[in-house]
């Protein structure tokens, strides 16, 4: 038997006789300071952590309106499968809510939070939440994230269907650090390497109602933008950092700042930057039409013995928008840099 229906069926057989006013949860959330006439009932003899099934080990309850009706849920939450029960740390998280049945009152029903794919919400610390994140649906949605070190590492939401009487999964993310906001979700993802650097992906939902593609099937939306970003904000003077690397994306940070963007090359060819009108730079547009330039790869060539260590060859996609909105697609450039003086400078593009 799944943890949903166990949970469901241990509930259900304490539950059915009682009274709807006296039903207790644990107090253990911000949302505990609400008033008697949307707070669910409460009984001193039941309390939730005592009814869940014996491998699940309680964590806290929340109270919200998971349902936008006025009335106040249980949000019971749980760790499961841990190594061991003096230390669940780690050990993964999930929820649990428990809504009154308007039809058949006195009932109530479990419901189990869980994302498509059947992954678990969290394994640090769960955050619920009701927020207005997809336009074309109804009333707000519950967003859970999981917030590990201050960043939010996993995020799912989800909508209660008067319909089907269920809470559907309309989107779960994993990333580094994730933030969501009205129809759109930013990822983040620290890239391996020296460079000290991220990737940025940015997500639609399909129809502004689900972040997954239309059917049945748990495929979430495809990533719309992607670009690589320093981890920290561009540094100053980062021609004169250590890798090479670095300055080819800060020059392409600065691509429409003609003072800028100049000082990026070697001093013998620091006044031919119109040249990259003629598409040498990555983009098919001169430079004024050009309104940001996204850089989606990003890898130095390795070095070998023989090689001048004051030379270097850095690989880089780009994907240049233009003013017009139009998008040119990705571009590979070659790009071979010297080092002058400390500092790393574009040579020329191939």
């Amino acid at each position: 038997m799944g943890i949903r229906q166990r949970g469901r069926l241990l509930l259900l057989v304490m539950l059915l006789c009682l009274p709807v006013s006296c039903v207790q949860g644990t107090d253990n959330s911000p949302s505990q300071n609400l008033s008697s006439s949307n707070r669910p009932g409460r009984n001193p003899r039941l309390n939730l952590a005592e009814i869940l099934p014996g491998d699940w080990q309680y964590v806290e309850t929340h109270y919200l309106d998971t349902d936008t009706t006025g009335e106040y849920e249980w949000i019971v939450v749980y760790r499961f499968d841990l190594l061991n029960n003096r230390d669940p740390l780690g050990a993964p998280i999930g929820a649990v809510v428990y809504k009154l049945d308007d039809n058949i009152p006195p009932n109530i029903m479990a419901y189990e939070l869980r994302p498509r794919d059947g992954d678990y919400l969290c394994e640090c610390d769960c955050r619920f939440n009701m927020e207005n994140v997809l336009s074309g649906l109804t009333g707000a949605e519950l967003v859970v994230r999981d917030r590990c070190d201050e960043e939010t590492t996993k995020l799912t939401i989800f909508y209660w269907d008067s319909y089907s009487k269920e809470y559907v999964s309309l989107g779960h993310f994993l990333a580094g650090d994730i933030e969501v906001s009205l129809d759109q979700v930013t990822t983040r993802e620290r890239l391996p390497g020296r460079a000290q650097l991220t990737e940025i992906e940015t997500y639609y939902p399909y129809e502004n109602r689900t972040y997954y593609q239309p059917g049945d099937q748990a495929r979430p939306v495809e990533c719309t933008e992607e670009e690589i970003r320093f981890c920290y904000g561009e540094p100053e003077d980062v021609v004169c950092f250590r890798y090479p690397e670095k300055a080819v994306l800060g020059f392409y940070n600065q691509y429409n700042d003609d003072e800028k963007a100049s000082a990026y090359f070697i001093e013998k060819v620091r006044g031919q930057l119109g040249q990259c009108d003629a598409s040498e730079c990555g983009c098919i547009a001169p430079r004024h039409e050009i309104a940001r330039v996204l850089v989606t790869y990003l890898q130095l060539e390795p070095v070998n013995e023989t090689q001048d260590p004051d030379r270097a060859i850095v690989n880089v996609k780009v994907d240049c928008e233009r003013r017009d909105g139009a998008d040119e697609g990705e571009r590979y450039i070659r790009w071979r840099l010297v080092r002058e003086g400390g500092c790393w400078r574009l040579e020329r593009p191939e």
